[in-house]
Order: C-alpha cells, then structure tokens, then sequence
C-alpha cells in the first residue's frame, strides 16, 4: 500500500508540472518550440517532424533552465536517430517520443523524476535505454527501463531482441497483488516453465510500456 500510495504521489507531480504550463504563450529556438511554465522554467513542446539525424535539447534557453519534454514533443519525428537529453530535465511527457522510428538509444539523464505513458512508444528502432548511475527514480537492466524498486517495467524496447530475465522482485510482487495473475506486466513477456522466466520478443514487436 506504501509503494502505490508513493507511485500515486509521483504521476500526481508529473501532471501538476505540466498543468502549470498550458495555456501559455509558445516561443522558439531554433528548431525547438517551448512554453515558459509559472514557475521560470521551460518545457519543449515540440520539433519539426520532418528533420533527420541527431540533435541536442539545449540545458537553457535565454538563461532559464529547461526541465521538461512535453507530451509529444517529439512525436513523428520519424527521421531522428539521436537525441541528447540534458541534465536540467525533470519529467518526460506522455508519447514524447512516440513513432521517432530511427532513434536507437535513450540515455535517460539522473535528474530525470518522471517519465510519461507512452513516452517512447512505437520508436521500432530503439533496442537500448540507459539511465545515469545517479538517478534514484529509473533503473536500466540489460537497456530495459524500470523504476527503481524494479516493481514496474516502465518501457522495453521496440527493437531488443532475444532473451530477458524479469526481476524477480517484480513477479513476486505481481504474484502477491494479483492472486497468481500477472497484470501490468507486458502481454509480449513469455514466462519459462522452468527456471527464470525469460522475456522473448521479435525484432517487429512493440511494446507498450
């Protein structure tokens, strides 16, 4: 009950982030749309979807830190293959990501708080998400990315092929709060009848997370 009155806590401050910011007038740099939120920070909101190849979200804009990725900011950015996140980022919005076709690997910076449903679905080239070793919130185990309780897969590639061995913990977690159904967990994620259960997925599958 603890752990999912905390969960509660925290998708609640993700959304009271980005409520703060809408309705606000929207600027540019560069390539990058953004809002100013209430509280002097920025949010990216969004990038042109046609642009190809990698590109780097600036730490600040006109001297203000930038600390959130709104929901699909980059969405349909099907020709990005790289992006970096900077260490001023907090929260990642829902579907942020969603349908970037190219992009191969999220590295997922340690200030990073909150990431959002869907925040890298549909991206068929994502085999690897990493997170900054510093980071108390997300976890990476063999590029899959969890929280760090490793009770919740948050997001598993798209295009991570081969075998995954699901923690432990967070089976013995879902076996407890389901009565012997494992609900949340992915529908794609195979369970061995012997030994660990393994996660066996084809190159074509996506994953929500």
């Amino acid at each position: 009950m603890k752990q999912l009155a905390k969960f509660f806590r925290q998708e609640t401050a993700c959304c009271l982030v980005f409520l703060t910011t809408l309705n606000l007038k929207a600027e540019s740099f560069g390539d990058f749309n953004y809002r100013l939120a209430e509280d002097g920070t920025i949010e990216i909101t969004s990038y042109p979807y046609d642009q190809s190849g990698e590109t780097i979200i600036p730490a600040t804009i006109d001297g203000l830190p930038v600390t959130a990725i709104g929901p699909r900011a980059f969405y349909l950015c099907r020709g990005l293959s790289g992006i970096s996140i900077p260490p001023s980022v907090e929260t990642i919005g829902e579907e942020a990501f969603g349908y970037c076709d190219n992009l191969t690997e999220i590295i997922v910076p340690s200030s990073v708080r909150c990431i959002g449903d869907r925040a890298f679905s549909n991206c068929m080239s994502l085999h690897s998400i990493s997170v900054e070793l510093e980071n108390p919130h997300f976890v990476s185990l063999d590029g899959v990315l969890l929280n760090s309780e490793l009770t919740r897969v948050i997001v598993c590639p798209a295009d991570k092929i081969g075998d995954y061995a699901v923690p432990l913990v967070l089976l013995q977690m879902k076996m407890e709060n389901s009565q012997g159904a494992l609900k949340d967990v992915p529908a794609n994620i195979n369970y061995a009848t012997q030994g660990q259960p393994k996660h066996r997925r084809p190159r074509s599958a996506a994953l929500q997370p």
